[in-house]
């Protein structure tokens, strides 16, 4: 996903946890699993999004290759012609 895809989740908790209450791991783990759950609708819109944007440049990127591959024959083609014309 893209940066302008990122989605905040702030983390609440009861009262401050210090970087060194290692005790507090599973504290900080099931807070981090609520504020998650809380924002799942918002990630879940955002992949799928993702996968459509991603989806359309795809077909965009086949566009321009097939009307790249279509001139390239066209030209082709009128060489050949130039090239005819001038062995007549």
């Amino acid at each position: 996903m893209h940066h302008h895809e990122i989605i905040p989740v702030y983390i609440k908790h009861p009262r401050p946890i210090e970087l060194w209450e290692v005790k507090k791991l599973t504290e900080i783990v099931h807070a981090g699993k609520v504020a998650f759950t809380n924002k799942k609708t918002e990630f879940k819109e955002a992949v799928s999004e993702f996968k459509v944007k991603r989806k359309l440049r795809e077909a965009e990127r086949q566009k321009k290759e097939a009307e790249l591959k279509l001139e390239q024959e066209r030209a082709a083609a009128e060489e050949k012609r130039h090239e005819e014309a001038l062995e007549k």
